[in-house]
């Protein structure tokens, strides 16, 4: 609910206390316009002196008569006094409406005065009763008393058909969900914060065993959490593992746009972001929530999420990523910006991230304009590394990473819409074992892929997805020429016991412009020239190189040339090892070389060593 009242108006349950009501306003509240059926769904709350705080039972067996109840939400004591023989039992109501005991206490009977301080609590309003069943041939005396700490009881109700005005006050008309104390007036009430007319929270997480969510429309910059262990509860109070509420007192009026536990429960708005925890690094309370602003990014609405053990979001405008660090000690945070080095490559702004931990630490990220990004995120090696991603005029609409099976990669699935039919869409998850493992003929290195197995396999079905398209096909690890697909399938291919076939794609290494430290200053603008250089390469074959991205076809040239002991028939074996490239004599003011592959095969490229030769001054 929202805060209580703090006005001289007054509600008050007109007509009952449990069923359906009205409830009575002294002023009106809520808005100026005369029928509001906004409100409709949402809930009133009324916290109202109670008329009875406790409940007294005669201890003998002439207590006769229907057993007297009492409403308890919170701390409730029982307590007995004189001498009595026989049993008492506490009871409370389930969902079920059936009485049942909740603690038994036996008497002996005798002189002896046997008095009971029985101390407990509900987190939920609760029905109780005390029920005495005296021994045979006794004589007890004495009573048992019920009493509820509280001396306010509170209940609440759903608003039915919005709120009409009355002889000059708003009159609600209420389905109670929670009785009613009394139909007396009261000024505690509150209205419920999540509702239509109020909007729902927009961020969510776990942290310290409560529930947190956080802005709504009405209250943007205001965070919710639940009671300890108890995600449903969310009445306010002041234990320790009561649920609470707090509003941010930012600068601007900032809405919570994401929230991660992390050492400290860590709050991204639309401006700042933002650490709640304690002042003596405890565990969070209503009495003691310390809530400090790191920095002023601001972040857009995708939740931020932890790689590498860091906090990494996405800062408002969508375009950079940024890396977020923070003190407890009264230190600001920082958020350092990782796209700072590939600003083009965001330029269409990113819609949503995904996080990839095994085997290598990508971060995905599909962009407005339907282009798949990555960047490798290893800090602790001083890795950021970005890369664009296209397949064809297929357009990514989304990622998402779950775990692999043991002892495989995380799983990377797409949603791709391709010429308005969309496709799900994942990365081979076995694809590292398979290179690893030297099981070349099923790697997978082309697009919305179909893979079939079995013995002297020459036709492919099963392609209604890529009907009249041109595909890349792959047989027993051999290229074969492309084809293209009719009746679902592709035929004519040589005799193999794998084939795989999916739509093609080009990859390209570009190395950022380089800069040699010159004894009489930078290289910059001067002529370049790279007579060769050698590349390494880890099992990899097809590639090709040129002296520029825009080379011309003539100008491309093989990197490997198929090897002269490789059977005729056979698919050439993967490479390892260094080679060195020639045919790069152009006088450039930079080194452009660039390497790419055009077939559906590996292209692993761990390093280019150029040889350079800087001329002018």
């Amino acid at each position: 609910f929202r805060d209580i009242n703090n006005s001289e108006v007054t509600a008050a349950p007109s007509v009952a206390t449990t069923g359906l009501t009205q409830i009575r306003f002294t002023a009106n509240p809520f808005t100026e316009t005369l029928d509001t059926t906004e409100y409709s769904g949402a809930r009133i709350l009324l916290s109202q002196r109670r008329e009875a705080s406790q409940l007294k039972l005669d201890l003998s067996a002439t207590t006769t008569g229907t057993i007297p109840t009492l409403v308890v939400l919170g701390n409730y004591t029982l307590t007995t006094y004189d001498t009595a023989h026989g049993t008492l039992v506490l009871q409370a109501k389930d969902k079920a409406e059936t009485w049942v005991a909740l603690k038994t206490f036996e008497f002996s009977g005798g002189t002896e005065t046997r008095q009971i301080v029985y101390n407990s609590s509900t987190t939920s309003a609760t029905e109780l009763r005390i029920k005495f069943t005296e021994a045979a041939g006794a004589t007890s005396k004495g009573a048992a008393y019920l009493e509820a700490a509280d001396s306010r009881r509170t209940g609440y109700a759903r608003i039915l058909r919005g709120i009409t005005i009355d002889a000059g006050t708003p009159l609600v008309d209420c389905q109670i969900e929670l009785p009613f104390d009394s139909t007396n007036a009261t000024t505690e009430w509150a209205i419920e914060a999540w509702a239509e007319y109020a909007g729902y929270p927009r961020s969510v997480c776990f942290h310290e065993q409560r529930l947190w969510f956080g802005g709504t429309k009405l209250q943007p910059n205001t965070i919710w959490a639940s009671a300890v262990g108890d995600y449903e509860n969310f009445r306010l109070g002041a234990y320790d593992s009561d649920a609470l509420a707090f509003t941010l007192a930012a600068q601007e009026g900032s809405a919570v746009q994401s929230m991660v536990s992390h050492e400290s429960l860590v709050i991204f708005t639309q401006s700042e972001e933002w650490t709640a925890a304690t002042s003596e690094q405890t565990i969070i309370t209503p009495s003691n929530i310390f809530v400090r602003r790191q920095s002023r990014f601001g972040s857009t609405h995708r939740q931020a999420f932890v790689a590498a053990n860091n906090l990494l979001f996405l800062q408002r405008g969508s375009r950079k990523l940024r890396q977020f660090s923070y003190g407890n000690n009264g230190a600001g945070g920082q958020a350092s910006d990782l796209s700072v080095l590939a600003e083009h490559i965001t330029i269409s702004g990113i819609r949503q991230l995904a996080f990839q931990q095994q085997p290598d630490p990508i971060v995905w990220m599909v962009r407005n304009d339907g282009v798949l990004l990555s960047m490798t995120y290893e800090p602790d090696q001083s890795v950021i590394a970005w890369a664009r991603h296209t397949s064809g005029s297929g357009l990514f609409e989304s990622v998402a990473v779950i775990y692999g099976d043991e002892g495989e990669s995380d799983q990377v699935w797409f949603v791709v819409n391709r010429g308005g039919s969309r496709a799900l869409e994942r990365f081979d998850p076995d694809h590292y074992s398979k290179l690893e493992q030297g099981t070349y003929d099923k790697l997978v290195y082309v697009d919305c892929a179909v893979m079939a197995e079995g013995t002297n396999l020459t036709t492919l079905t099963g392609l209604t997805h890529l009907n009249g398209q041109s595909v890349a096909i792959l047989a027993g690890g051999g290229v074969e020429p492309s084809q293209t697909v009719a009746s679902n399938q592709v035929t004519g291919i040589p005799a193999a016991s794998v084939i795989i076939a999916g739509l093609p794609y080009t990859s390209r290494l570009q190395p950022s412009k380089i800069e040699v430290g010159m004894a009489d200053g930078s290289s910059q603008g001067r002529k370049h020239t790279s007579k060769r250089a050698t590349v390494n390469l880890w099992k990899t074959y097809g590639a090709q190189y040129a002296d520029s991205p825009d080379a011309g076809a003539s100008n491309w040239f093989e990197i490997l040339n198929r090897s002269t002991e490789t059977n005729s028939g056979l698919p050439e074996q993967l490479f390892t090892g260094l080679v060195d490239i020639n045919n790069l004599d152009a006088h450039r003011t930079s080194v452009d070389l660039t390497i790419r592959q055009t077939l559906p095969l590996p292209c692993n490229v761990l390093a280019i060593i150029p040889k350079i030769e800087v001329l002018g001054k």
